[in-house]
């Protein structure tokens, strides 16, 4: 499941990556034009995706955490089903997996957009 989340992410990114690159088109053939390396303007999106992947997988830590937090809540309320359900609640040991999210979030859109950005790019006359 994880795997196909990645994925998922990757082929958003690469999309808007591409989305990206074709409404700055004029300035990115006039910079490739007088000189600049593809890897320039392949970092410059890169720093840009790096900073919404991390935004994102911030916000989405957050929320998965509030999901837990609520699930836990409503499975303490409840009567006698609670023994028939699994646990919802955090442990200490599940917290570094929880902040690991965004990290992995901002690599995945980091590395996407930069091999995106380098494939289109090095494809300019």
């Amino acid at each position: 499941v994880l795997a196909l989340i990645a994925l998922a992410a990757a082929a958003t990114v690469m999309f808007a990556a591409r989305a990206g690159l074709e409404s700055h088109r004029d300035i990115v053939e006039v910079l490739h034009s007088i000189g600049a390396r593809s890897a320039f303007i392949a970092r410059e999106f890169e720093r840009r995706f790096l900073a919404i992947g991390l935004r994102a997988g911030l916000a989405g830590a957050v929320a998965a955490a509030l999901c837990f937090y609520a699930a836990a809540a409503f499975a303490a309320l409840s009567g006698e089903g609670r023994f028939y359900l699994p646990s919802f609640g955090l442990e200490l040991v599940d917290y570094p997996w929880l902040l690991a999210v965004p990290l992995f979030a901002a690599l995945i859109s980091m590395f996407t957009a930069r091999a995106t950005v380098l494939g289109v790019v090095g494809r300019m006359p």
